[in-house]
């Protein structure tokens, strides 16, 4: 691969070539970073631009034209891969070179392997490099290279190293140092088993060291370290540290690689140091308050505010410029250092106050993610954080995303949005003029104003800027103030909720009905038949805008039919009575109509069970059902007959297959095959039977018994849809006939099964059906037993239907009786069809205590509590021994 040389020539220049990112941004530059600005506050109202910026590079980076990176603090990176080599038997190992940073870093802690961490033991080394455990066989091992280095080191000259084992040689030579550069020599052992094929890697490590001017002596500090002496710096976490070194840039051999460049006498050191003090803080659940890992970058688009943010995000902190320099501000609760009144303020000048912020700016939910190093350092989901009161008082969600690019401890992550949103809780602000003694005032002092108007606050100076000479004077002083707090980062100070302010009402226009009840009531028609009925009333409605009161109302049981009636909008009240049934479940809503048109919706729904009408009418809807019922038997009947004149016509049309015949006598076995399959119809039929005959010499009489079974399968495709049937036959018949042809006798049993499945559109109607009769006939009399089942499911629900019939028919009338179960609409029935019906206990033959005969109801003897007349006029009391009558 002679292409990787080049680009391992450009790691060994890096030290005297670096073209860099532009360092200081001078005066006007930096302005453009704003007076004020907080990070995490910037980001919940929208002002700070989200960069892809952060500790982590999770995906792996080739070629040589890419922008210079500097690790800060524990981060993880994918690495830049600028060297891959194959050498040994068969090309058995693999050498890769990833670039961790384009400057010094301090540790390499571990290596994830495939998605799984793996640990390294430096105490294992020889020429392939550090043991990484995990695996059964010695398959990978690594060399690390911190950037401090000034030679390469002596393996990569041996069997496995870089130089000894380059294929073709001089792929990778002495001169390829990579001086000020950290990367990671790779040494894979390929094996069936573990390693068939090279693995994915995510490198975890201690950024660079840092220069901490605490530990400076000669700036004030207490310590040995020295900014012209990168030896003494060390390894650190504080985001105020880091964001220090950011500021006055990271160098080598005096060339800028990333950074500001901004010269010690504009960076005040008492400022950072009581920064970093606070970052370094404990508390109740970490050790240290605040802690970052970030990838400073000079990528096109990157800002030197954009490779900040992260930074100072991570402990809640922003940059104030000063007439003095660059002043860092940190996450944590500021000493009030100055009490203004309205004394203070210019009078007649101008003044701007704003209790509340406007609702594109409330913020009352905080989410987001930071990077998990559980998580192979993925931007994971840290605790959500929500204010319930603000919730109250902003009376809806104003959530927003808040990502913490250089955190990875999920607690500090909830802690600093936490803190951002009870930030931005505070939401008065104010810009005042005063006089010019409070010049002394620096923006990001916290101050106290007391206001006979508006109230005493806490407030941080963001802005302040130096009047003009005027008729209220010169070198007067504005101050833009935002209302700040304890409460930011004690928990628990309670921050005072302000409620919304509410504009003024607009006319109340109705959108349902109000005041909606229902109750059960009754109607007399014009044949004064009284019917169940239903009273339903609302409230007045003085709503100009509504036309009309639309009642929609259906059986509880079924509310796909549903009915709607429509009333005048001046009434109050209604009846609805079509069809009603009596002693019936109805759920009832009720809506408006408007004009012009607006979107409406149906109230409460009211539930109300029917009243029960008169006895005749009743009885009158009643014999309906009872005729519905009745007709199944004759049609059951029907059908059975049906099925009997088909025997004559199957064994007509059936194959004889086998034949025994004497002079008087004949028997055969009859049989019958059919399969047919087209594009529109599949057919099998199967038919089976056995025919004995035999005639009387002396009387010519002739005897036939018979038996067939038949079954048959069909599909059909229409243009409605499939329809799906079986069947199954079977019938035995017993007969005698005259030598002229008449049947003399005849005996038959028949038992039927079938069922049936169509499809019409979206609708599928499923039925079964199931007939088993005998009939015996002699001469005009015929006796007929028959039990018949059926039952449909499908369209708007499923029925049952039953009959045990019996019938005697003589000549051209008929005795019936039989028994009907019937389930049809969701109500049961058991129908008796007899001349007389009896219940008797059979202990007592000469008494029948329930008699009904001739249409009649007959008690021999019966115990009652009360009998009421159809009419109502008349009460007889079982209990109470009195015979009442009414008018």
């Amino acid at each position: 691969m002679p292409f990787i040389a080049p680009a391992i020539a450009a790691i060994g220049a890096a030290a005297t070539g670096i073209a860099s990112f532009v360092g200081g941004l001078g005066i006007v530059g930096q302005a453009l970073l704003g007076i004020g600005l907080n990070f995490a506050v910037s980001a919940l109202r929208g002002d700070q631009k989200q960069e892809p910026v952060s500790g982590t590079q999770l995906q792996v980076q080739y070629g040589a034209d890419r922008p210079r990176e500097v690790a800060v603090g524990l981060v993880a990176v994918a690495g830049h891969d600028v060297y891959t080599n194959t050498y040994g038997a068969s090309n058995k190992y693999m050498q890769k070179v990833f670039v961790l940073s384009d400057f010094p870093v301090t540790a390499l802690t571990r290596i994830a392997v495939n998605g799984e961490w793996r640990a390294i033991n430096w105490g294992n080394v020889e020429g392939r490099g550090a043991q990484v455990t995990g695996f059964e066989k010695d398959v990978l091992r690594i060399r690390f290279y911190d950037g401090r280095h000034t030679a390469l080191q002596a393996a990569e000259f041996g069997e496995h190293g870089l130089v000894g084992s380059s294929n073709p040689a001089g792929r990778w030579t002495a001169d390829h140092v990579g001086k000020a550069t950290s990367f990671v020599v790779v040494n894979a052992r390929f094996d069936d088993e573990e390693m068939a094929s090279l693995p994915q890697f995510l490198f975890e490590f201690q950024g660079a060291p840092l220069y901490d001017v605490r530990k400076d002596t000669t700036a004030g500090g207490a310590g040995a370290q020295r900014w012209n002496d990168v030896a003494t710096w060390e390894y650190s976490e504080n985001p105020i540290v880091q964001a220090y070194n950011y500021e006055r840039g990271f160098f080598a051999n005096g060339q800028l690689l990333v950074g500001k460049g901004v010269p010690v006498a504009d960076l005040p050191a008492a400022p950072w140091m009581s920064a970093a003090n606070v970052c370094d803080e404990s508390t109740p659940t970490r050790s240290l308050r605040y802690r970052a890992g970030a990838l400073f970058s000079t990528s096109d688009g990157v800002t030197h505010s954009d490779n900040l943010a992260p930074v100072l995000e991570a402990c809640s902190g922003g940059l104030f410029y000063l007439v003095d320099g660059d002043h860092p501000i940190v996450g944590a609760n500021q000493p009030v250092v100055a009490t203004l009144t309205d004394d203070d303020i210019i009078v007649g000048s101008p003044r701007q106050f704003r209790a509340k912020r406007s609702r594109s700016d409330l913020v009352n939910t905080v989410f987001g993610t930071y990077n998990s190093p559980d998580d192979l350092w993925a931007a994971t989901s840290y605790d959500p954080r929500s204010s319930a009161p603000a919730l109250a008082a902003d009376r809806e969600r104003h959530a927003k995303a808040l990502n913490f690019g250089a955190v990875f401890v999920a607690s500090q992550a909830s802690d600093l949005a936490e803190a951002a949103l009870r930030r931005a809780r505070y939401q008065a602000s104010e810009t005042v003029i005063v006089r010019p003694r409070w010049i002394v005032l620096e923006p990001g002092d916290w101050i106290s104003l007391a206001s006979a108007r508006y109230g005493t606050r806490t407030y941080q100076v963001v802005g302040r800027s130096l009047g003009a000479l005027n008729a209220n004077g010169a070198r007067n002083v504005t101050l833009t103030l935002d209302e700040v707090g304890n409460g930011i980062y004690d928990s628990s100070v309670v921050i005072p909720e302000r409620p919304p302010r509410i504009s003024p009402g607009f006319p109340v226009r109705l959108s349902t009905l109000q005041g909606f009840i229902a109750y059960a009531s009754q109607v007399t028609n014009a044949a004064g038949r009284a019917l169940p009925a239903i009273t339903v009333q609302w409230d007045l409605i003085d709503d100009v805008t509504v036309d009309a009161v639309v009642i929609e109302y259906w059986k509880s049981d079924d509310p796909a039919r549903r009915i709607q009636a429509t009333f005048d909008r001046a009434s109050v009240s209604g009846v609805v009575a079509e069809g009603l049934v009596p002693r019936t479940s109805y759920t009832l809503q009720g809506t408006v109509v408007t004009n012009p048109p607006r979107n409406t919706f149906f109230s409460a729904p009211q539930i109300v069970t029917t009243l029960t009408e008169d006895l005749a009418a009743e009885l009158a809807d009643l014999q309906e059902d009872i005729q519905e019922i009745l007709r199944f038997g004759p049609e059951s009947l029907a059908r059975f007959e049906e099925l009997l004149e088909g025997l004559a016509a199957t064994i007509a049309t059936t194959n004889v297959v086998q034949h025994s015949e004497a002079e008087n006598a004949n028997a055969s076995l009859i049989e019958e095959r059919t399969t047919r399959a087209t594009e529109t119809e599949a057919l099998a039929r199967r038919t089976d039977g056995v025919v004995a005959e035999l005639t009387d010499v002396a009387t010519l009489a002739t005897g036939t018994a018979t038996v067939v079974e038949t079954m048959e399968g069909r599909v059909t495709l229409t243009e409605e849809g499939l329809a799906v049937a079986a069947e199954r036959q079977e019938i035995v018949e017993s007969r005698i006939d005259s030598v002229e042809g008449v049947n003399l006798g005849q005996a038959n049993a028949l038992n039927s099964l079938s069922t049936s499945v169509t499809q019409q559109g979206n609708s599928i109607t499923a039925q079964a059906n199931l007939i088993s009769g005998v009939q015996a006939t002699v001469g005009e009399v015929s006796a007929q037993g028959l039990f018949s089942t059926q039952v449909v499911a499908g369209g708007s629900g499923g029925s049952v239907r039953l009959a045990l019939l019996a019938r005697v028919t003589a000549g051209s009338g008929y005795t019936q009786t039989g028994i009907f179960l019937d389930i049809t609409n969701g109500v049961g029935t058991v129908l008796i069809d007899a001349n007389r019906f009896i219940i008797t206990d059979g202990a007592n033959p000469n008494v029948f205590p329930f008699v009904v005969q001739g249409g009649i109801v007959k008690l021999a003897i019966a115990r009652f509590q009360q009998l009421i007349s159809d009419n109502g006029k008349m009460l007889i009391d079982g209990s109470g021994g009195t015979i009442s009558i009414y008018d």
